[in-house]
């Protein structure tokens, strides 16, 4: 494990910029063969079954754009995370990017950048899941706000602490479980280094 330089946070930043205006691109003319959904006829069961038979190609068409998108995004956070593991070839990497733990990784790490979006940042599938405005509505008093915070601390921490768990889950191929205790053992001071 190498110490992360600024170089690579730059390409890291550039590849999420290219990729957040293209997946925004491909969604936008995606969506359009979509209909509106306020128009669809929810009256009765036979009338949605009628509804979504008459579009299914077009729901169809933009489940596979998602996927397409989710493994494209998956395909840049492994290049990334192969790189900065000092791993150079790409025998391996086909494989890696079809692993579930991969996928069960970047979906943990996207769920806690939820909160985040809130505060303007872009994360990749994390903005298309904000947070209802009534729950931001409802913890907006002070202490509301410092105990989400210390909580949101604390889960930043945790992430720090257990950081390995993708490197011995996906490039070592331990099980999930043991690559968890294998990174509790860790100390955080060399996390804290690492920036």
């Amino acid at each position: 494990m190498k110490k992360i330089k600024l170089n690579t946070l730059f390409k890291w930043a550039v590849a999420l910029f290219i990729y957040n205006l293209v997946a925004k691109i491909i969604i936008y003319f995606a969506q359009k063969t979509l209909p509106d959904f306020y128009r669809v006829d929810t009256s009765s069961l036979a009338s949605l079954t009628d509804s979504t038979s008459k579009y299914l190609g077009s729901l169809l068409g933009i489940i596979a754009v998602y996927i397409v998108l989710w493994f494209m995004f998956a395909g840049i956070v492994l290049y990334f995370l192969r790189r900065s593991w000092g791993e150079k070839s790409e025998k391996r990497f086909t494989r890696q990017l079809l692993s579930y733990k991969l996928h069960t990784s970047i979906a943990a790490f996207i769920i806690l950048m939820v909160p985040l979006v809130e505060f303007g940042l872009k994360v990749p599938f994390a903005q298309y899941l904000a947070l209802p405005k009534t729950f931001v509505d409802m913890v907006s008093g002070f202490w509301a706000n410092t105990i989400f915070t210390a909580c949101y601390l604390v889960l930043i921490l945790l992430l720090i602490k257990f950081r390995h768990i993708s490197y011995f889950a996906i490039y070592q191929d331990y099980s999930l479980l043991n690559a968890i205790k294998i990174s509790a053992r860790e100390g955080m001071a060399s996390g804290i280094q690492l920036f």
